[in-house]
């Protein structure tokens, strides 16, 4: 920093014109920010995914180290760092052709996909613990690293299949993990707050494992140095003060759903800043973490190392499976609602042509009289018969032309008797219609009555 600059500011270099940029220091280091050097913002689905995960109390955050602690200073914590593409690009190179996804692309192709932003690469740890895991001088200046409990077992099955992937190689949904904290680096003391492992209810393994924790912890767990009690009634803290030159066998262990190949692989980064950047001669207990490692996951991190070679030809790899939708208890999937039924398509009804009834004057069944239309016969006559036989006789009369002024008297005459004719058939009519008979049950239509006199002739 130049002289002169006030002690919470740092020189950040100049915006190309000359001008130097001021960056203002962060002063409270615990609260730690995504770094500048990722690519986008940190996805928040994800973030809420690895709190269901845990499972996290209404007031408290599940810290992997400290228990339940307050829930602002518990931290969402990547296992490799974030930034790791673009501060060291041929590191997550190798990271990823050695561990990372296989996915089958659209082209039906393989390829391998190392995404750092997937909850088996994080979990929640309070600020204190994240900046002591991550360290502040770079990839791999963290204090300390998880490494798993079965630790021979898992680099055998890498070494045996370099064909798989991280999610290949450990599909199980949590492990046991122990501290493991580097020369140079303590003593630390860690205080615990409510049981010493998580339950994972939300997981289909979580409960199972819970006994066996148990146990495990009592075999190989570390004493806490001394216990005090806390508010709760059921519940104690539990301090821990671990030092790095102390040579008791007993382990800090934690349970967490995080990948063994992804904290193999920070281990690994981890060891390689000691080797480089400190240039130390690793003793002790980082020397065993050294000579276990190494051999096996060198390569990843390092160019120029030798891979182990497997016992056995190893086949072809093979796509990861979509564990997204399987990391969830039987609990949670019964409790889901189903989801609504989609309906098929209704068969296409074609339209029928119905042709419009005739209009009917009366309500013969209901009033039990003869109607308009059925003595009349207009119930008999088709509604396209009559259109066609109107359309006749518009077609005669415009085609017809009188030719003397005779003709044009005969037809007045004519049009005088119709209308006669028309006013007698309607008083008729109406005399027959105020008759009461009987309607007559056949369809036929009903029959005229007809006198006649003997001699034949009509009345």
């Amino acid at each position: 920093m130049p002289p002169g600059d006030p002690p919470d500011q740092e020189d950040a270099g100049n915006d190309g014109d000359g001008r130097r940029l001021v960056r203002r220091r962060n002063l409270d280091r615990l609260r730690q920010r995504t770094p500048p050097y990722a690519y986008g913002a940190r996805p928040k689905a994800m973030k809420e995914k690895v709190a269901v995960l845990v499972g996290n109390l209404e007031k408290f955050k599940w810290c992997l180290f400290e228990g339940l602690q307050h829930p602002d200073i518990v931290q969402t914590t990547h296992c490799l760092r974030r930034e790791l593409a673009s501060m060291n690009k041929p590191m997550f190179e190798r990271l990823q052709n050695a561990i990372g996804s296989i996915i089958l692309t659209t082209k039906n192709t393989l390829e391998r996909q190392l995404r750092l932003d997937s909850p088996d690469n994080q979990d929640q740890m309070t600020a204190s613990m994240h900046l002591l895991f991550d360290g502040t001088r770079g990839i791999g200046s963290g204090g300390i690293c998880l490494l798993p409990l079965r630790l021979k077992y898992s680099l055998k099955r890498i070494a045996d299949n370099p064909h798989m992937s991280a999610r290949q190689w450990f599909p199980e949904d949590t492990n046991l993990f122990y501290l493991h904290l580097f020369q140079g680096e303590g003593p630390i003391a860690i205080s615990h707050r409510g049981p010493p492992f998580r339950a994972y209810e939300d997981l289909p393994t979580g409960l199972e494992f819970l006994e066996e924790d148990l146990d495990t912890l009592a075999l190989q767990g570390r004493l806490p140095d001394y216990i005090v009690p806390c508010d709760d009634p059921n519940g104690i803290i539990a301090y821990y003060i671990l030092n790095p030159t102390d040579s008791s066998i007993r382990l800090f262990i934690v349970r967490s759903h995080m990948n063994v190949a992804n904290v193999l692989a920070d281990a690994a980064t981890k060891l390689l800043y000691r080797m480089e950047v400190l240039q130390l001669t690793f003793k002790g207990a980082d020397n065993y973490v050294f000579k276990s490692l190494w051999p096996t996951i060198g390569h990843w991190v390092k160019e120029g190392v030798d891979p182990p070679k497997p016992s056995r030809k190893p086949p072809k790899p093979t796509p990861d499976p979509d564990r997204d939708a399987v990391r969830r208890s039987e609990r949670l999937m019964d409790a889901r609602t189903e989801p609504a039924p989609q309906t098929k398509p209704k068969a296409s009804v074609p339209k029928r042509k119905v042709d419009s009834a005739p209009t009917i004057l009366g309500m013969a069944g209901a009033t039990r009289k003869r109607s308009y239309g059925k003595i009349s016969g207009a119930s008999e006559a088709k509604p396209s018969q009559r259109r066609a036989s109107a359309t006749r006789s518009k077609a005669t009369t415009s085609t017809t032309t009188p030719k003397s002024s005779t003709r044009r008297a005969a037809t007045k005459s004519s049009s005088r008797r119709s209308s006669t004719t028309a006013t007698r058939s309607s008083a008729r009519l109406a005399s027959a219609s105020k008759t009461e008979e009987p309607e007559s049950d056949s369809s036929e239509p009903p029959k005229k009555k007809r006198n006649f006199l003997g001699n034949g002739k009509r009345l």
